[in-house]
């Protein structure tokens, strides 16, 4: 269905599949357009995105392509299990993103590692470039699965070399559901680390804050609570130990 040997429509279908849109100006390249073999060479493109409007896999809107249902886009994760394509590699994140998200939320960075290790080496070799956008994309591919429980933001402040994806519950995993925040990194080594976490209280009007302070081997050296925060995990202490008591005594 999809030809991988066009130039640029590798990397037009990982994004489309990834729900994003493609800019493209597809007016006059439709299947009945007669052209001579030298237009066709230099829009081959076009006239491929074409005919995939014209078939009704891609839907064409304000000068943007994209994948217009989720039964579609079912059929184009299953069109890159391609054993002939190096598009196989996005296949298996795919596969393995349910995991990837199962051992993020056990804290299983040695999995988690693993799992990405085993992906990079698949595909990557030495001589490939793996700047922060081809970093994004693995993180968005090993964690596509984790869309249907969580909204998955992006804050990137695009050419200063970090792009933060932050993972927000929804439906019903939203009341108990834990925000994930990653931050990608190549080729940086610091010092300390400070993972700063802000909340506001509106009902009592209060802030709470803490600070956690890892050494660059992710080991943690100190956790700073302000005194309402610290009350907060107090009272949850509280009642974790109270309920422990009562599954206790209620054994015979």
């Amino acid at each position: 269905m999809i030809n991988y040997d066009i130039v640029g429509v590798k990397e037009d279908i990982l994004e489309l599949i990834n729900g994003n849109e493609i800019e493209i100006q597809l007016e006059n390249y439709g299947v009945e357009d007669i052209r001579k073999v030298s237009e066709e060479e230099e829009h081959v493109k076009e006239i491929f995105y074409s005919k995939m409007v014209t078939f009704g896999y891609l839907t064409y809107y304000n000068g943007k392509i994209s994948i217009p249902n989720k039964e579609l886009k079912e059929e184009f994760i299953k069109a890159l299990n391609d054993k002939e394509s190096d598009m196989q590699y996005f296949y298996n994140m795919i596969k393995n993103s349910d995991e990837m998200l199962e051992v993020t939320l056990h804290k299983n960075v040695k999995r988690m590692c693993e799992i990405l290790d085993k992906l990079h080496m698949e595909k990557i070799i030495i001589e490939d470039k793996l700047d922060h956008g081809n970093l994004k994309r693995v993180m968005d591919y090993s964690y596509f699965n984790a869309r249907t429980k969580y909204d998955i933001e992006e804050e990137s402040p695009r050419g200063h070399g970090r792009a933060n994806i932050i993972f927000l519950p929804k439906g019903k995993n939203k009341v108990n559901g834990e925000i994930i925040i990653i931050e990608l990194k190549v080729n940086r080594y610091y010092r300390n680390i400070l993972l700063i976490g802000i909340n506001y209280d509106q009902k009592k009007v209060k802030y709470s804050c803490v600070i956690e302070e890892y050494n660059n081997k992710i080991k943690l050296l100190s956790t700073s609570e302000s005194e309402a925060e610290r009350k907060r995990s107090n009272e949850l202490e509280i009642i974790r130990k109270n309920k422990r008591l009562r599954g206790s005594s209620s054994k015979p």
